[in-house]
C-alpha cells in the first residue's frame, strides 16, 4: 500500500512539475506548436494519465489502474492547490483594502 501511495505521489509530482512549472515552460511552448500536444501539456488530468500509464508499465502495476489513479490524483491535487491560491489571493486583496 505504501509503495502504491509513493507511486501516486511520484506520478502527481511529475505531472504538476511538467504542466505548471516555470522551469519547463520553454519545453511546453515547443510542444504547444502541435495542436494535439498543446492540450496534453497544459492539462494535469490528461498528462497525469500518460505519466501513470508509463510509470505503471515501469513499476509493473496494472496499467489502467495506475493511469486512472494518477490522472485522478493529479486533477484533484491541482484543483485543490488552485483553490488555496485563489483563496489566499482573495484574503490578501481584501486585507489591503481595509
Amino acid at each position: 500500500m505504501i509503495e502504491f501511495l509513493l507511486f501516486l505521489l511520484g506520478g502527481v509530482g511529475l505531472t504538476i512539475l511538467f504542466t505548471t512549472s516555470s522551469i519547463l515552460q520553454p519545453l511546453r511552448d515547443v510542444l504547444s506548436l502541435n495542436e494535439t500536444l498543446e492540450e496534453l501539456v497544459h492539462c494535469p488530468m490528461c498528462f497525469g494519465f500518460w505519466v501513470g500509464l508509463a510509470t505503471s508499465f515501469y513499476c509493473s502495476y496494472s496499467l489502467l489502474l495506475g493511469a486512472f489513479m494518477t490522472s485522478l490524483a493529479s486533477w484533484f491535487l491541482f484543483n485543490l492547490n488552485t483553490y488555496y491560491i485563489a483563496k489566499t489571493n482573495y484574503y490578501i486583496n481584501n486585507s489591503e483594502e481595509k
